[in-house]
């Protein structure tokens, strides 16, 4: 698997327990964008997301994974979530109930929610019509018809 550093085109809103305030503030995000392969061919591609803020007084954290696939013709995508409250010694998970990717403003929820590999973590998935324009935004291209 290889991992190269991009600048998104597309935003993450994400709805935890903890709403946001403006005094949040956010103290360092990184994305990567990797490929995983099986057989020579591309199988997933996605985007690796790591965002810390400070939430009022505490330090919190969101780490999750945007991918999309495309297997028998169909083609899909996923968004996970987890979420961390970082001022003990261990990461504490805080549940997240919810998330969604935003194009040109507008929230695109997932279609289904899948389940998670912890129960305070939240997956989503998008149907093609929404993978497909998901797609389009990272790439910077307003409409994929």
């Amino acid at each position: 698997m290889r991992a190269f550093k991009v600048c998104p085109a597309i935003l993450f809103a994400l709805t935890v327990v903890r709403l946001a305030h403006a005094q949040d503030e956010v103290k360092r995000s990184e994305t990567e964008f990797y490929v995983q392969t099986s057989g020579g061919a591309a199988e997933v591609c996605g985007l690796d997301y790591t965002i810390m803020y400070v939430d009022r007084r505490n330090l919190a954290g969101i780490r999750g994974q945007l991918a999309w696939m495309e297997r028998n013709g169909t083609f899909a995508a996923a968004l996970a979530i987890k979420g961390f409250d970082l001022n003990a010694q261990t990461p504490i998970p805080f549940p997240v109930f919810r998330g969604f990717v935003v194009i040109d403003g507008k929230s695109v929820l997932p279609s289904i929610t899948l389940k998670a590999d912890q129960p305070t973590d939240f997956v989503g998935g998008y149907s093609f019509e929404n993978a497909a324009a998901i797609t389009y935004a990272i790439n910077g291209k307003k409409d994929w018809l």
